[in-house]
């Protein structure tokens, strides 16, 4: 097989935007900017699957209809000025969505695995196994004994048998054993995936979606005579984050969390409770019918918001005329500058590493997700700027 069918039909595609805005300025003081943009493609060029007849594995056609939307606020004004001091200030708000309407081939999973490619899908979603957390999630081919099942102090749905409790592995033996629910055998105690019986295999469906309520940034400017502090805010309120790096972390047992040392035995887990969790394929004598679950599962969605003190920029503006060491350096002034970035997070206690993390897919689309990368650096500079 060869790789690339050429198509002497192929046409260019056709993307239409259209915007529109408004500004308002209020006694040259405060303005107020809004802007609503929509775009739309057709005819986009998609690589799909060629005949088996062609001897090629794809080609390129006219087979995609996208659309998306994005909408952008901007707020600046002079808070305060009096005695030489100033404070002005600016916000900035924005949202964006995208969906594939049609690709024009089947469907199929981008790497990451849990990027689903089909119509209608937004590219923003993430796809997976769900980890159940409640009863009612169980199939009605598993759900004959609902006693049989506990949330444990995690908040997944386990399996323990009848007459047990979630608690009581370690003081009843029973981690690393067996236990049969409704005709089927689970390991005890371990977070179970959900399973479909429509289609006799494990369900993989949407299980978190990365666009954001909307992201922000809060910026402030002081000045008083001859210095200045800049101090800017930013973050984003809403969407999901997969945290990669804590379900590798965990996959690999190397997460605070797999550490028993010091836990009541009521609450210990054992090694194969968090390999199952993350990527139970690695774990021998497990099916996909009694607990497996691969990587990229519900379990590892997390919450996207963040708020953190992104830049703090302080200066200071030494003139000849006010301090003679600048007259003797030569100069008419000299300005001192120290910054930080990065500096506070605000996560609602996030365990991943960079919940700003992205991995860029082959067609150089960015998503959200935190994998095993160095994370923002927390940095801090100085500089000392001559003026002749």
């Amino acid at each position: 097989m060869r790789g690339r069918l050429g198509n002497p039909d192929l046409k260019p595609e056709t993307k239409t935007e259209s915007e529109m805005g408004a500004d308002f300025i209020w006694k040259d003081r405060i303005s107020l900017s809004l802007t609503y943009s929509k775009q739309v493609t057709t005819d986009a060029i998609m690589e799909v699957e060629a005949p088996n007849v062609s001897g090629f594995n794809t080609y390129e056609k006219n087979a995609g209809h996208a659309h998306g939307n994005a909408t952008e606020a901007s707020l600046e004004g002079l808070v305060y000025q009096k005695n030489g001091f100033k404070w002005s200030m600016n916000v900035n708000l924005d949202r964006a969505t995208s969906v594939v309407d049609t690709y024009g081939r089947s469907c199929y999973n981008e790497t990451p695995q849990y990027i689903r490619v089909c119509d209608g899908v937004p590219i923003t979603q993430y796809w997976g196994e769900v980890i159940m957390t409640k009863a009612s999630q169980l199939p009605a081919s598993r759900s004959g004994t609902p006693g049989a099942w506990q949330v444990d102090n995690n908040g997944f749905l386990v399996p323990v048998g009848v007459g047990n409790k979630w608690s009581d592995g370690v003081s009843k033996h029973l981690w690393g054993t067996t236990v049969n629910i409704d005709g089927v055998n689970y390991n005890w105690g371990t977070p179970q995936p959900l399973f479909s019986d429509s289609t006799r295999s494990l369900a993989y469906a949407p299980i978190g979606d990365w666009t954001p309520t909307f992201n922000f940034g809060w910026g402030n400017h002081f000045t008083y005579k001859n210095a200045t502090l800049y101090v800017l805010f930013s973050g984003t309120v809403g969407g999901n984050m997969y945290n990669g790096a804590f379900e590798w972390l965990q996959n690999h047992l190397q997460a605070k969390n797999v550490n028993m040392v010091g836990v009541p035995d009521s609450l210990k887990k054992p090694y194969l409770y968090f390999v199952n969790l993350a990527a139970g394929g690695m774990t021998s004598g497990l099916t996909a019918i009694n607990g497996t679950t691969t990587e990229d599962n519900s379990a590892y969605v997390n919450s996207g918001t963040f708020f953190k003190l992104a830049e703090l920029n302080i200066q200071y503006a030494f003139n000849s005329s006010q301090y003679r060491f600048v007259k003797g350096l030569g100069a008419n002034r000299m300005i001192l500058q120290l910054s930080g970035l990065n500096l506070f997070r605000l996560d609602a206690g996030y365990n991943g590493l960079d919940q700003e993390g992205f991995y860029t897919l082959s067609d150089q689309v960015r998503i959200k997700y935190d994998q095993l990368r160095y994370p923002l650096a927390r940095r801090f500079t100085t500089s000392v700027s001559l003026f002749y």
